[in-house]
């Protein structure tokens, strides 16, 4: 399942085109942590995904600082991925895509450096605005080589290739509503590292950990299909409960959604595995607090480690076979 314009667009035009026709016009989509003022993970292939016309070629080029590279790839499935070798940090640099049917996209103020994922419940969502001392942070908020990206809450019933969004550059403007968590974080990073940093924040209060666990991970814990039937009964519960509260006899339920197993992973992190990271920053537990000894067995333990390892991260490593990827949390 690809996001709705991913799939919608090339059926419109096509089904336009054979009823009248029309010749298609050139459809070309990326991915969208590819945007002006991204940061790009170093020490990894640089890869740049996207969407298209079946059959067209794409041609990446990526350049500034001295560098001056072009690659290519065929659109399959609608799909493409362009590569480019490992790159130390720096930048900046541009990106421009064409396909051979004419569309084209160019993205600027380009860096290589650290990308991290800032993920999980309310603690990590808690916007900067709120935090102590915000006004003080605030003021020295200005850092042209940290770059935030956040996405919205997002459920889905399976795992999405894409995700909506755009890359800002850290200041007293952009701060505001970004995670105080995930832009301390980057902030400190940043500083020792002395390397452009960027943070995906996709974190959503209230929710449980089987939420953002993906399905392969979570089928293997005994209680999976409880946790499905549990959420299949508060959906139907909501509806009518829903009708009282607009009533104004009943106070407003929970949404049944933040129990919805798999549904945050689908939609927020499995867009995520399209690209490399350097890893992931994890901050939830509340909402699993009833519930502390299910919330241990969805740590899927490795052998070695000392801690177990989020269920989040353990499938990240296993989709992207890099087996060292840092988890914090």
């Amino acid at each position: 399942m690809r996001v709705f314009k991913s799939l919608m667009i090339p059926f419109f035009v096509a089904t336009l085109a054979s009823a009248g026709g029309v010749s298609a016009s050139p459809y070309l989509e990326v991915h969208g942590t590819i945007s002006d003022h991204a940061v790009l993970q170093r020490g990894e292939e640089i890869v740049i995904p996207g969407y298209g016309t079946d059959g067209d070629t794409v041609t990446v080029t990526l350049t500034g600082a001295g560098l001056n590279l072009q690659t290519s790839a065929t659109i399959k499935k609608q799909e493409w991925r362009a590569t480019f070798p490992p790159m130390k940090a720096g930048g900046p640099f541009e990106i421009g895509i064409e396909t051979s049917s004419g569309a084209s996209r160019q993205f600027s103020d380009i860096y290589v450096g650290e990308v991290w994922v800032a993920s999980g419940q309310s603690n990590m969502n808690w916007s900067f605005s709120e935090s102590k001392e915000a006004d003080e942070w605030r003021e020295k908020a200005g850092n042209d080589q940290l770059r935030l990206f956040h996405i919205t809450e997002r459920h889905s019933a399976a795992p999405v290739d894409n995700v909506p969004g755009e890359w800002r550059i850290s200041s007293p403007d952009s701060v505001g509503s970004f995670s105080a968590v995930a832009w301390h974080f980057g902030r400190k990073l940043q500083a020792e590292l002395d390397v452009p940093v960027g943070i995906v924040e996709n974190a959503v209060g209230g929710t449980v950990a089987i939420c953002w666990t993906s399905e392969p991970t979570l089928s293997k814990n005994p209680k999976f299909e409880s946790y499905k039937s549990g959420y299949e009964r508060r959906e139907d519960r909501y509806s009518p409960q829903y009708m009282q509260y607009e009533a104004g006899a009943a106070s407003r339920p929970s949404d049944p959604q933040r129990r919805r197993p798999c549904s945050l992973y689908n939609g927020m992190i499995a867009p995520l595995t399209k690209i490399p990271v350097a890893g992931i920053i994890w901050y939830q537990g509340e909402s699993d607090s009833w519930a502390a000894d299910d919330y241990y067995r969805l740590f899927p333990g490795e052998a070695g480690a000392s801690l177990p390892v989020c269920a989040v991260g353990w499938f990240w490593r296993e989709r992207r076979c890099r087996q060292q990827l840092p988890v914090h949390s």
